[in-house]
């Protein structure tokens, strides 16, 4: 290989350090791109459970009004059986696009038997739901009202299920920008619940005030309804709204089309659904009520048309929004690739500029030398001219020999300084990609408006709606700005110790014949806190609460990156575990004591899906797994490195669905006689 390298010319060596040069970058290149594509992949999929949601809004919408016309309809009235058949082919052409859209994008948003198997949700099939309907439409003039209203209820209990679904499916969820979260949380979450629970209100109203009076405990169920669609549908509608129009101009500019068509559809909303709260305050309130049937009917029609309105146009602009976002990403994603085609251009052309300058004179320099030799074998009569002429040559080969030895160093130099600048250049671009995230720049907004208000502050705080909101924004952002730092000195601290860690098992993994890891006296709290920290997103990411019960126990003495390898590997399956369970209580405990054998146990208990008895025996073979793309090597290492160092790994579990806990035992350090 030595031999090869010194026997290419000046001009391959350069252009093959060259290539060493720009590997690395190339590599950061794709995981910059990808990383890019993922953000744009995950807006994408917003943008599907938006298309997904729209069917589903619109038989939320017309649901609730065909139950009122069936119970209308069973009581004599023709012309709401007339409005009943029109109401019914509306929501049939309302199912045929539920069934169109699920057949480009369900798969995609897991409404599939296996997806919604997963999840306990088989029953939310676009086909199944609708076959439901068509029962009910069937059975409608036989059915009983009270039946009829229940199989209504059920439909839009179906539907709420499959717009959370959706939700879930999508990245709706979890949407990482203020604008767009806080529009996604009324789309999806806020609107919904109070279009339902209008309907249900109306229908309420519409069987109570028919009756000659009203007891109190009906008054009751009234205000009840009443403070409901105040506090948790009104308020936090208008809230996540105005919410997410103030901090539009903080993501990707401001939204022309958002500014101008929101707020007036909002104003209607507020204003009707305030409308009908006042009316069922009314009825609340009121010693002898005045309220019809159709009166409450009527507002309760105008709030919900209102919602609708306030969602249609809330989903096109957030529709609009992840599309601006996307934009972004790809203009970002051009100007890079145009950034690394300009830097590839100018490594080529200097690369070009270096080989002839030293390329040039070794060539000058060899023309020259052939001609004096040519000159010496003309002139070997002339001894001493010839002595002559053989020092002139000597010396020339001396100048060839210097410039060929300042190459060498000079290739040596560059590819030196080209690995230090690529470091340089990989935790330059990782640290200002974090920081030119930051919300910092929010508080000279907050400066401003403080600052303009420095006169009258006390009641711009109390009265002025954005003085109001001002402290809990300052909240918001204390937290986010703490977040941030965290996360850049995580990425720091966490990047230091994930390299010395690889850096130590390449070093295992090169001496493996030679030498035997070292065994250090260690800490295990230290050694638990290690493995937890390296899977620190992955919890928060999945939202499991990780419970820690140390005792004082005293040092170990292990191969601390061996150790490492078989925590990390236990955690990482806890994790799996509870991530992939049905159980609301997401929780990886890990207690850390001292056994009947002098040694320390961690014990790694989690509240996942568990193992059945018959796979316990079974759990640490080498290739067994339970996993889809498991491989059945991580429980089996980790058993062979605990025996390894002297250590054991046990498992135990009382069955599916209900945990499991994994020991790992490891010799103390022994106590220095006195």
């Amino acid at each position: 290989m030595k031999n090869w390298f010194h026997n290419l010319k000046v001009a391959q060596k350069l252009m093959l350090i060259s290539v060493f040069f720009v590997m690395p970058d190339s590599v950061m290149l794709y995981l910059f791109i990808t990383g890019i594509n993922a953000n744009i992949q995950f807006a994408r999929m917003e943008q599907k459970g938006s298309q997904y949601q729209r069917p589903l809004e619109a038989l939320l919408e017309l649901l609730p009004e065909d139950r009122q016309l069936a119970l209308r309809a069973h009581g004599g009235d023709a012309a709401a059986l007339e409005q009943l058949r029109k109401k019914q082919t509306q929501i049939d052409s309302a199912f045929d696009v539920l069934e169109e859209v699920d057949g480009q994008i369900g798969t995609d948003l897991q409404f599939t038997d296996e997806g919604l198997a997963k999840r306990k949700r088989e029953h939310y099939r676009a086909r199944t739901v609708r076959a439901e309907w068509d029962a009910l439409k069937k059975g409608l003039k036989e059915s009983d009202p009270k039946d009829a209203a229940a199989q209504h209820d059920h439909l839009v209990a179906d539907i709420r299920m499959m717009i959370t679904h959706s939700g879930d499916m999508s990245n709706l969820i979890l949407d990482p920008d203020l604008d767009s979260y806080y529009l996604m949380d009324a789309t999806l979450l806020s609107l919904p619940q109070t279009q339902d629970r209008l309907a249900e209100v109306m229908a309420h109203g519409e069987a109570v005030l028919g009756q000659p009076a009203i007891s109190n405990q009906e008054r009751q169920r009234f205000a009840i309804y009443a403070q409901l669609l105040k506090e948790a549908d009104l308020d936090r509608i208008n809230g996540s709204v105005q919410t997410a129009l103030n901090e539009d101009r903080n993501f990707y500019g401001v939204s022309p089309t958002f500014q101008e068509n929101v707020p007036p559809v909002l104003k209607n909303y507020l204003l009707a659904a305030q409308a009908f709260i006042d009316l069922t305050n009314r009825i609340v309130n009121s010693e002898k009520v005045d309220v019809t049937a159709g009166e409450f009917l009527k507002a309760g029609q105008a709030a919900r048309d209102a919602s609708f309105k306030l969602w249609t146009v809330a989903d096109s602009e957030e529709y609009t929004l992840l599309q601006n976002r996307i934009e972004s990403y790809q203009n970002r994603r051009t100007r890079s690739l145009l950034v690394a085609a300009c830097a590839l251009l100018a490594a080529i052309g200097f690369v070009t500029f270096i080989t002839r300058s030293i390329s040039g004179p070794l060539k000058q320099q060899a023309a020259e030398l052939k001609t004096a030799n040519a000159a010496l074998q003309a002139e070997i009569v002339e001894r001493k001219r010839a002595e002559k002429e053989m020092e002139i040559m000597h010396a020339n080969l001396l100048e060839v020999s210097r410039q060929a030895g300042m190459a060498e160093v000079a290739t040596g130099v560059l590819h030196n300084v080209g690995n230090v600048l690529n470091s340089v250049n990989v935790s330059t671009m990782l640290i200002s990609d974090r920081l030119s995230k930051s919300r910092v720049a929010h508080l000279s907004n907050v400066s401003t408006l403080l600052r303009e208000n420095d006169a009258n502050l006390g009641e711009f705080l109390t009265e002025n709606p954005k003085g109001k909101m001002l402290p809990g924004f300052i909240h918001t952002l204390a937290e986010r700005l703490g977040v941030e730092q965290a996360e850049i000195k995580g990425e720091v601290e966490g990047l230091a110790k994930n390299i010395a860690h690889i850096k130590e098992i390449v070093s295992v993994q090169q001496n493996y014949a030679k030498v035997s890891g070292v065994i250090e006296s260690l800490a295990a709290p230290h050694l638990v806190e290690d493995a937890l920290e390296m899977n620190g997103a992955a919890f928060e990411r999945h939202r499991i609460a990780v419970i820690r019960e140390y005792a004082d126990v005293p040092l170990v003495r292990v191969d601390k990156h061996k150790v490492l390898q078989i925590l990390i590997n236990v955690i990482r399956n806890a994790k799996y575990a509870v991530s992939e369970s049905s159980n609301p209580e997401k929780k990886i405990t890990v207690r850390i004591g001292v056994n009947g054998n002098n040694r320390v146990k961690i014990a790694i208990a989690d509240t996942g899906i568990g193992i059945a008895k018959e796979n316990l025996s079974r759990i640490f073979a080498h290739g067994f797994t339970t996993k889809n793309d498991g491989h059945g090597f991580g429980l089996h290492s980790s058993a062979l490195a605990a025996a390894e160092i002297g250590g054991s790994l046990l498992a135990h579990s009382d069955g599916p669905g209900r945990g499991a806990t994994f020991t790992l035992e490891l010799p103390m350090q022994e106590k220095v006689k006195s």
